[in-house]
């Protein structure tokens, strides 16, 4: 729960890291918006655009402007929270992580050993469902760059279709 007129802390930043890290579920709810001034057509997208810079770290986390004082859109926060929780918990296909990993692959090869010798990594596999965990099939582990396990799961939310309203 962020507060529409005075933007993001520092705490949130904080928090909205140690969310990330831990793999959690995130809805960014902003009031007060009905004290925001000067509002028109743009504000919306301004403010949107505003935390979604301000907290990159859960870029992917569905953001709602809500007022306590009017009750504006109140109503949506336990509807975007279910929906939240549902796509956390969603099951990501073998298939969508190949992909991702391939793309991972064709931006960055795993290193060469001085024989010539290169990793090869076999596939992906989502082994836990609440806590993003992924089994890397390969050979050759110590020479995979942690870049390319950290993009992996990086790309999480928006290769694997983790929006769901905006």
């Amino acid at each position: 729960m962020l507060d529409a007129t005075q933007g993001v802390a520092e705490q949130d930043r904080v928090l909205a890291q140690k969310i990330s890290d831990d793999g959690r579920a995130c809805v960014i709810i902003c009031n007060k918006w009905d004290a925001v001034v000067d509002k028109d057509s743009s504000t919306y997208d301004k403010s949107v655009q505003y935390f979604r810079e301000e907290l990159p770290q859960v870029r992917w986390a569905p953001i709602l402007f809500v007022s306590a004082v009017t009750g504006q859109r109140c109503q949506k926060i336990y509807d975007i929270v279910d929906k939240a929780i549902k796509a956390h918990r969603k099951r990501v296909s073998t298939g969508i992580l190949n992909e991702v990993l391939r793309d991972a692959l064709l931006w960055q090869p795993p290193p060469a050993k001085r024989n010539g010798a290169q990793a090869k990594i076999y596939y992906c596999n989502q082994v836990q469902l609440l806590i993003l965990v992924y089994t890397l099939i390969q050979c050759m582990i110590k020479l995979t760059p942690y870049f390319i396990l950290h993009y992996t799961a990086g790309q999480r939310p928006s290769s694997y279709h983790y929006h769901f309203c905006e």
